[in-house]
Order: C-alpha cells, then sequence, then structure tokens
C-alpha cells in the first residue's frame, strides 16, 4: 500500500472514528502462506494508530465471501487495494474491485498499490 493510501485511510478512519476492519479471503484448500502472514503484518504497522481488526473468511470465490462478509457483518465502506495485473491478464480475468463495483450496493473505494 502506498503512503499517500495509507494516509488517506487512516485520515478518514480518525476523522470519522471508525473502525477498519481488513478481511482476508483465503482457499478453503491451502493454508495461508507466509507471504500472506507477512502482508498482514506490514499492514498492521501502517494502520498503526488507527482502530482496527483483522479477520479471515475462506471462500473459492472472492467475491461472493466479500458481499457475504459485508452483509454478515454491517459493513459500510468498502475499501479494495486492486493488485497490478498485465493487461492479457486483465482482459481474461477482470479484476475483484471491479467485480464488486458492479455488482456491490454499498460504497467502494479502490486505494493505488
Amino acid at each position: 500500500m502506498r503512503d499517500s493510501s495509507a494516509k488517506m485511510l487512516a485520515d478518514i478512519c480518525t476523522i470519522k472514528k471508525v473502525k477498519l476492519t481488513t478481511v482476508n479471503i483465503e482457499d478453503p484448500n491451502s493454508p495461508m502462506s507466509e507471504t500472506e502472514v507477512s502482508v498482514g503484518i506490514d499492514i498492521d504497522k501502517v494502520l498503526s494508530g488507527i482502530n482496527h481488526e483483522f479477520d479471515s473468511v475462506k471462500g473459492d470465490n472472492i467475491e461472493m465471501a466479500i458481499s457475504r462478509y459485508v452483509d454478515m457483518n454491517d459493513i459500510d465502506l468498502i475499501v479494495t487495494i486492486p493488485r497490478q495485473e498485465s493487461w492479457l491478464t486483465r482482459l481474461f480475468n477482470p479484476s475483484v474491485s471491479k467485480k464488486l463495483a458492479q455488482h456491490e450496493y454499498r460504497p467502494l473505494l479502490a486505494l493505488a498499490h
């Protein structure tokens, strides 16, 4: 996450006095990798000073898992950090952020990676 994105997210959370929940969608057929754990630790450092928590859910379909989590937990805003993929990858595999923007009725904020 870019410093500017982290600062903007921190400012939103501070001004609105809200809790930020970071949700990791895990593949139900494989355990969390060391990289995923490392990213979680990095995010925790970036968000220090902000009221935040981490949660993890299992799901084959990331978009559906996020939508289900949002519905069950009364989430007001979805924030995504889209991955930088090649043009060819994006052509055949639309991003999760794009799918959420098309189908989710809650506000969506996509931050730069």
